[in-house]
């Protein structure tokens, strides 16, 4: 969550890192050694490009559609 927001969910705990949604991608992005995607959209793609230049693994479950399936520039080198 960026800075000053909060999921809201009641369990848990929110980590938060950014100032605003974009930021906060960006960051999603150093963080992981591995992500799975399920769809997604532009935002997704962007991610997954970010971690998959520095090394990270990506996983899509190319079969839900969307970034996952290799739209939105989703990474080449990741389907």
């Amino acid at each position: 969550m960026p800075f000053g927001q909060s999921s809201e969910f009641g369990k848990g705990e929110d980590i938060n890192a950014g100032g605003d949604d974009e930021e906060r991608d960006e960051v999603f992005g150093l963080v992981g050694d591995i992500y799975v995607t399920v769809e997604g959209g532009k935002e997704v793609s962007e991610i997954a490009k970010a971690a998959e230049a520095r090394g990270a693994r990506v996983v899509p479950l190319k079969r839900t559609g969307g970034a996952s399936d290799g739209e939105f520039g989703f990474p080449e080198e990741a389907l």
